[in-house]
């Protein structure tokens, strides 16, 4: 409520303080707090509550605060180290949600790894070329994008249809 009221500094020092003493009852309070740093950039704060003895409920909130504040190298490397030292399932699990996106890893210009995921694991409902258009843009190789994007637009068939006009091939 004190968030809401324009009073987030107050709010941020209250729940420290029972954060600190290790006054709550779940983890949705800390998970709570620790969102409520990173909505407010505070991201000395958070890395610290992330590396406590808390780490693994409150890093997955501080490695996508480093994400969204455009620090998504940092935010790769955090949790990689938190899996070196500590072969955790959740870490595990945030890098793979993080990283196995296509546009994520041309986002961090990664284009070739990006392409080959996306070769790898076809979507059944898209056209690749105009998937591997879309991340060598992402990648900042804007020629190259243009040219896989005109190539798949050259060598589009139309979509087969059924007599009320609709296609018989997904998407429908």
């Amino acid at each position: 409520m004190l968030e809401r009221a324009g009073r987030a500094d107050e709010a941020i020092r209250i729940l420290g303080e029972d954060i600190a003493r290790r006054r709550f009852l779940s983890e949705d309070t800390l998970v709570a707090y620790a969102e409520l740093l990173a909505r407010h950039g505070r991201l000395d704060e958070l890395r610290e509550l992330a590396t406590g003895q808390d780490a693994r409920t409150t890093l997955p909130v501080h490695a996508r605060a480093l994400w969204d504040h455009g620090r998504v190298r940092e935010a790769e490397t955090v949790m990689r180290d938190a899996l070196a030292a500590d072969d955790w399932d959740g870490y595990r699990a945030w890098l793979s949600s993080a990283l196995w996106r296509a546009f994520a890893l041309a986002g961090l210009g990664r284009a070739e790894e990006a392409v080959a995921v996306v070769e790898a694991h076809p979507d059944p409902w898209t056209d690749p070329r105009v998937v591997r258009a879309g991340l060598l843009g992402a990648a900042g190789r804007l020629a190259d994008a243009v040219a896989e994007q005109r190539a798949a637009e050259a060598k589009t068939a139309p979509v087969p249809r059924r007599e009320d006009g609709y296609s018989v091939e997904p998407p429908f």
